[in-house]
C-alpha cells in the first residue's frame, strides 16, 4: 500500500514558527503518513524557486514538528554529509526518542559544491563521508529496536543509487522523477531485486502545485524555468527549445483534477511505496486548505483505474 508525505514549509519566503508548527499539526490531521525536511548549510534557491533565503535546519524543524504531533512519522530527506557520522547519528536518535515514533534517516550527496567546501568536506571525500554515515546508521542500536526504529533511506535519482539500495538492503529516496526516467529505472531496480531475492522501498517526489479552491494544480510553478531546470537534469533556467509539461511529468504535477488524479495512479503503477508531495509554492495563507483538499479530493476519493496511465499529454 502506497503511504503519502509532505515536505514541511521550513524554507521560502513565509517560514516561520507558525507556519511550520500549524502545518506539521495540519498534516498528521489530513492523515498524511510522514513530515519530511531539506538539508542544507547555505541555502541558495533554484532559479525555479521562490526568491528567499529564510531556510530553517532540517533536524531543528523536524523536532519541532514533533513537539506538535503525536502520530506522523517524520524523515530528513535528504541528509547530506556536512556533518561527522557521529553527529548524524546522535541527531537521528534525539529525533527517535524526542518524538517517539518513527524516524526516516536519507543520506544523499547534496547538489552545491560551495556547501561542501564550506563543511570542509572536499569533493573527493563525499561519497566516503556517506558511506562511513551509512555504517555507523546501520549498525546503530536504534536500527533493531521495535518501539522507535531508525529507518535509512539511500538518495540518488539513477540507477547507481538503486543499486546501492538493494546491495545495502536500505530503502531507496530516488526524489523527483519524471515519469520518462522513473519508469525505465525501476525496471532496473525490478531486475536487480530478482538478483537479490531483496527490493527496497522506494520513495519520490512530486511538486504538488495544487489549488484547492480551483482543484487544479500548476497555476503557481514558474514552468518555463522548471521545464528548462528539469529537461537538462539540473536546477538552472534558460531556454527551453521543444520541452513541454510532458518532460516534467511525474516530477510536478500538472492540470485539472482527473489529470493529478491520474499522475498520481500512475506513479503507484510504477512502484512507488512512497510519495512525498511538495507544495512549496503554496503560501501560508493557503497551505493548510491545499494539503486537506488534496487528501480529501486526490488521495482519499477513488482515483482513475492505473490502467488507464498518466493523464492526457498536455500542450
Amino acid at each position: 500500500m502506497t503511504t503519502y508525505g509532505l515536505v514541511l514549509p521550513h524554507f521560502g519566503p513565509d517560514t516561520c514558527r507558525s507556519l511550520l508548527l500549524d502545518a506539521a499539526r495540519q498534516a498528521e490531521a489530513a492523515g498524511y503518513d510522514r513530515l519530511w525536511a531539506r538539508d542544507h548549510l547555505v541555502y541558495t534557491p533554484h532559479l525555479w524557486e521562490p526568491r528567499s533565503d529564510r531556510f530553517l535546519e532540517q533536524y531543528v524543524a523536524l523536532s519541532a514538528a514533533a513537539a506538535v504531533t503525536e502520530r506522523i512519522e517524520l524523515g530528513a530527506g535528504a541528509t547530506i554529509p556536512f556533518r561527522a557520522p557521529r553527529h548524524v547519528l546522535a541527531l537521528a536518535e534525539s529525533l527517535s526518542q524526542l518524538a517517539e515514533r518513527r524516524v526516516h534517516i536519507g543520506l544523499g550527496l547534496g547538489d552545491y559544491a560551495s556547501e561542501m567546501e564550506l563543511s570542509g568536506v572536499s569533493a573527493t571525500q563525499i561519497a566516503h563521508r556517506r558511506r562511513e554515515t551509512f555504517e555507523v546508521l546501520d549498525s546503530a542500536p536504534s536500527r533493531t529496536r521495535a518501539d522507535r526504529p531508525v529507518e535509512i533511506w539511500w538518495a540518488g535519482g539513477g540507477r547507481l543509487a538503486a543499486a546501492a539500495a538493494v546491495g545495502r538492503r536500505v530503502n531507496w529516496l530516488a526524489g523527483r522523477q519524471p515519469f520518462s526516467t522513473f519508469a525505465p529505472l525501476m525496471a532496473d531496480l525490478g531486475r536487480l531485486a530478482q538478483e537479490s531475492g531483496w527490493r527496497p522501498k522506494v520513495a519520490v517526489w512530486m511538486l504538488a502545485d495544487y489549488d484547492a479552491a480551483r482543484e487544479s494544480a500548476g497555476g503557481r510553478l514558474p514552468r518555463r524555468d522548471l521545464i528548462a531546470a528539469f529537461s537538462r537534469g539540473g536546477g538552472r533556467a534558460g531556454d527551453t527549445g521543444s520541452a513541454t509539461d510532458d518532460d516534467i511529468r511525474g516530477s510536478a504535477l500538472v492540470g485539472d483534477l482527473p489529470e493529478i488524479r491520474a499522475d498520481v495512479a500512475a506513479m503507484r503503477s510504477l512502484g512507488a511505496d512512497h510519495i512525498v508531495f511538495d507544495f512549496r509554492f503554496s503560501g501560508a495563507d493557503s497551505w493548510a486548505d491545499d494539503i486537506r483538499g488534496f487528501r480529501e479530493r486526490v488521495l482519499d476519493d477513488p482515483p482513475r483505474s492505473a490502467a488507464d496511465g498518466p493523464g492526457r499529454t498536455r500542450r
